[in-house]
């Protein structure tokens, strides 16, 4: 067993060891020089836009980064829970397998009690008819049978013993397993309500700032200039501005076209956790749906869909290729882009594929 499903021995991921930090950083965006203050004193509509512009972006980058920790942390919830689904049903396959063993052990007993009565009766029925005119090597051949067929039924007893035994060494693992990945999966879900507090609390910082001036505008740019930089590069032009166009990716060919036209359908739907369709998505979840397409079934779990399968250059990938990063996965389309389900509050979406860090290319 390993440590990460030792129920004494819990791993613990960078991302939740991070978690306790996310609190203070919260404090400390609230008192730093540049950030909002948490008292009701009134923000001077004077304060430099230098300064404004420092206090949005500072807010928008924390929220973001949150939303990344938080859709990353969905992700390995997706992984303990493939865990746990493992060992339940290893349980209950050594459980269904133990009760078949008791059952052929109970049929071998009363073979054993049969058995030995009818020796026993045999034996009482033949002592009033000892005499001269026995047949020894009857008798001596009898009592060799009665003594081979109870060494034998002893032996199959001894063997679904051991074997009833193993079975219930497996089913107490794969139940400390269980018992393991639930620990985990609550952990977790601990942590997840602890990012989702600290996001909470920076969007009550940046609804402070509105309240007092007015800088969803400049939010928005920022938004909207980080969105530009993770954009696919521009293949087409609208007048003088070089732009992404999704009608200009090259159509795949094969079943890798029903994985491709399957995740592009589900353009502008929003994120949600554990989401496989068909109104919202997590990240694994639609990379999952979209290969289920073509009868490929794969674990719903980022880092899973990446380690399960052949590894392809970044160099090398071809539309309906999985593209990965830590805890995150989507669908290359081709083009030098990829659509994936970035996190809460957002949508599926394109995104340049040099976003990701690898690839791989199930079936």
């Amino acid at each position: 067993m390993t440590a990460a499903m030792n129920p004494r021995v819990v791993r613990r991921s960078p991302l939740r060891r991070r978690v306790g930090a996310l609190a203070s950083a919260v404090l400390a965006l609230a008192t730093s020089g540049i950030a909002v203050t948490m008292t009701s004193t009134p923000v001077a509509h004077s304060a430099p836009i230098d300064n404004l512009k420092a206090q949005a972006k500072a807010l928008a980058a924390n929220i973001q980064a949150n939303a990344q920790k938080a859709e990353a942390l969905d992700e390995e919830l997706n992984g303990v829970q493939l865990k746990l689904d493992a060992a339940v049903a290893k349980a209950a396959d050594a459980r269904d397998r133990i009760a078949s063993a008791q059952a052929e052990t109970d049929r071998l007993k009363a073979l054993v009690r049969q058995r030995a009565s009818a020796v026993y009766r045999s034996a009482s029925a033949n002592q009033g008819d000892i005499g001269f005119d026995v047949n020894i090597s009857q008798l001596v051949a009898r009592d060799k049978y009665a003594e081979v067929a109870s060494q034998r039924d002893n032996s199959l007893m001894r063997d679904l013993a051991n074997a009833r035994a193993q079975l219930a060494s497996v089913k107490l693992d794969a139940e400390k397993s269980a018992d393991a990945a639930v620990h985990q999966k609550d952990e977790l879900l601990s942590t997840k309500q602890q990012l989702q507090a600290a996001d909470g609390e920076y969007r009550r910082l940046q609804a402070q700032v509105d309240s007092k001036i007015t800088l969803a505008y400049i939010v928005a740019q920022i938004q909207a200039q980080r969105a530009a930089q993770l954009a696919p590069k521009p293949n087409a032009r609208v007048g003088t501005a070089a732009v992404f166009d999704s009608s200009k990716i090259p159509a795949p060919t094969g079943n890798r076209s029903a994985i491709v036209a399957y995740a592009q359908a589900q353009l502008g739907k929003p994120y949600c956790y554990a989401g496989v369709g068909p109104t919202c998505y997590d990240c694994s979840g639609l990379v999952m749906m979209a290969y289920a397409q073509i009868g490929i079934s794969l674990p719903h779990g980022a880092d899973a869909q990446y380690a399960n399968y052949p590894k392809v250059p970044m160099s090398q990938l071809q539309p309906g290729d999985i593209v990965w990063l830590p805890g995150h996965s989507g669908i290359y389309v081709g083009g030098g882009a990829a659509i994936h389900a970035p996190h809460t509050g957002d949508v599926v979406r394109y995104i340049g594929v040099g976003y990701f860090q690898g690839a791989s290319r199930p079936g």
